[in-house]
């Protein structure tokens, strides 16, 4: 515990040395390279929020598209990369379905969706055994 406490002493002295022997253009820059990371923060992060925001219109418009099919009785997001789409279990599997839903996630640029069709009574009623119908990954 002694050698922490002599090292943090140290470490303490080093950097009140640094600060008091720095001239006045050095504490300059080094005031203007945080004010400029900061900047650098700001800008990424308003980048990120802009691309959340197309990022949920494109998920709007495919969630629109999907609810408007007439085999769809509900769809929804679970999360950014899985779409769960609820239908009438005719008999079917519902691969080819769940592919053709991949073309309408494509058209809005979205990548690294999971397309899930689900027996929508099976869902509903909580009944998680056979509810998969069908599944597409949209790469």
């Amino acid at each position: 515990m002694r050698v922490i406490k002599w090292l943090a002493l140290i470490l303490l002295a080093a950097f009140v040395f640094n600060e008091l022997t720095m001239t006045p253009e050095e504490k300059q820059a080094r005031a203007d390279a945080r004010a400029e990371s900061a900047a650098e923060e700001i800008l990424a992060e308003k980048e990120q929020a802009r691309m959340d925001e197309i990022r949920d219109a494109a998920k709007a418009s495919v969630l629109s598209k999907i609810q408007s099919e007439p085999k769809v009785k509900d769809a929804y997001w679970q999360g950014d990369h899985r779409l769960l789409v609820g239908v009438l279990d005719d008999g079917s599997k519902r691969t080819g379905y769940a592919l053709y839903l991949c073309n309408l996630v494509r058209e809005e640029r979205l990548d690294r969706v999971t397309v899930q069709v689900v027996d929508i009574v099976k869902f509903v009623a909580g009944d998680k055994k056979d509810q998969e119908l069908g599944l597409a990954k949209c790469f």
